[in-house]
């Protein structure tokens, strides 16, 4: 749906966010290149296993946040009131969260043997690092529930800026992996601060009645927490079941540079789950509305991707891969992004069926997505038909979405029994 350039001006929140997002994974590339650089591959391997179990054990974190997200934002009330209110969802949890530590704790010695690592001390650096998530996300939640988005934007530069100072100062003076898990330290503890010095500066009041709330489930932002990992990661786990260990390796490389696509469109859904949630609660019907808007955005995130990535690809897969690079790459790429535009245009769906509380719609959703795995992984024998796949799944699970807008437009969820 086009947008006049009058409307244009109104998406300040949305061209900030987005243009923060990609600043920061521009910090982030230098990041990564400055370990590849001054590690060895024995501890390149090591730290990479590590911050991917870290990750693993952060799913439950990630659901947490959205739907943190999505209860905050159902509140009304002025600066104090809110601040109260949050700190009590987050205590909520806290016989939870000591209880996941120590669980994470008692699985040490398991994923030591795992990875063939016997320190104790990087292990427990691990389960810091969740133990400060836990109040990154909160903090996260709290400034897009607020649409506090300039806030949100600068403590994503500000963690991505402290991991390349913190790598920088650490290298010379600590061991490789240490020094890489306490830069991830650093970056956890920015958002920590930011969310401290907004409650105390911000005098924001919310527009609607005072300490309302809407019954909010787990349930949707779970759906769509698991939705979107195990999109950004299935491909890699078929290329490598498989796909020959080169082809593998080469797809690998393309498909994280493919990565910043889905990147530079997920601001879009962290702007308006919040809107979804406020326009539902008071009964609006601009939603409809706002969903459009969204899909067009990430289509023209999607087309400007392509049309800056098709004649540079070259150039880029020589950048990122070096010496490893080959002519088939590039091809790749093009191929990469544009296979997975559906998908990505399926970002604002999420959100508003998680604002919606629609979990049949999810699971229905997660359940195609769970057949195009199964479908790639038996009949993928090369890239092209991986893509080829790719594409398909994404056509019918984005048709699947609009129809299901339409289906829950004036009902809550789709109406039909599972008996």
């Amino acid at each position: 749906m086009p947008l006049s350039p009058r409307n244009l001006l109104k998406l300040k929140d949305e061209f900030a966010l987005t243009a923060s997002t990609g600043f920061a994974l521009l910090v982030q590339f230098i990041f990564q290149s400055v370990v590849v650089r001054k590690v060895s591959s024995e501890d390149f391997g090591l730290i990479s296993s590590l911050l991917a179990i870290q990750g693993m054990l952060n799913i439950p974190i990630a659901m947490w946040q959205l739907a943190q997200a999505r209860r905050l934002s159902s509140f009304y009330g002025s600066s104090n009131e809110f601040r109260r209110f949050a700190v009590r969802q987050l205590w909520s949890i806290r016989y939870s969260v000591l209880a996941g530590l120590v669980l994470y704790l008692l699985v040490g010695p398991l994923v030591k043997v795992y990875i063939n690592e016997t320190s104790w001390n990087l292990w427990l650096l691990v389960v810091l690092g969740c133990f400060y998530s836990v109040v990154e996300s909160w903090g996260l939640a709290c400034f897009q529930s607020r649409q506090a988005f300039l806030w949100l934007g600068t403590v994503s530069v500000g963690a991505a800026v402290a991991r390349l100072v913190s790598i920088l100062l650490l290298l010379p003076h600590l061991n490789n992996v240490a020094a890489v898990l306490v830069a991830v330290l650093g970056g956890f503890l920015i958002p920590i601060v930011g969310i401290v010095l907004y409650f105390r500066y911000s005098r924001k009041k919310s527009e609607g009645p005072e300490t309302k709330t809407l019954d909010l489930s787990l349930i949707p932002a779970s759906f769509s927490t698991i939705f979107t990992i195990a999109w950004l990661n299935f491909d890699f786990m078929i290329a490598r079941n498989r796909f020959d260990p080169v082809m593998a390796g080469e797809y690998a490389a393309v498909a994280v540079l493919c990565k910043a696509v889905f990147w530079f469109a997920s601001p879009i859904g962290t702007v308006y789950l919040p809107r979804f949630v406020k326009a539902l609660a008071l009964g609006a019907r601009e939603t409809l509305t706002m969903l459009r808007h969204a899909t067009f955005l990430c289509l023209s995130v999607c087309a400007v991707a392509l049309l800056v990535v098709w004649p540079i690809s070259d150039w880029l897969v020589a950048i990122f891969a070096g010496k490893s690079a080959q002519p088939q790459m590039a091809d790749w790429l093009r191929y990469t992004i544009f296979a997975k535009i559906p998908t990505v245009c399926v970002t604002p769906f999420l959100a508003y069926f998680v604002a919606r509380d629609s979990k049949r719609v999810l699971a229905l959703l997660l359940s195609f997505l769970g057949l195009t795995f199964l479908y790639a992984q038996a009949f993928s024998s090369h890239v092209h038909s991986l893509l080829m796949i790719t594409f398909v799944g994404g056509m019918v699970m984005l048709l699947f979405c609009i129809l299901a807008v339409r289906w829950v437009r004036d009902r809550k969820d789709l109406d039909f029994s599972w008996e």
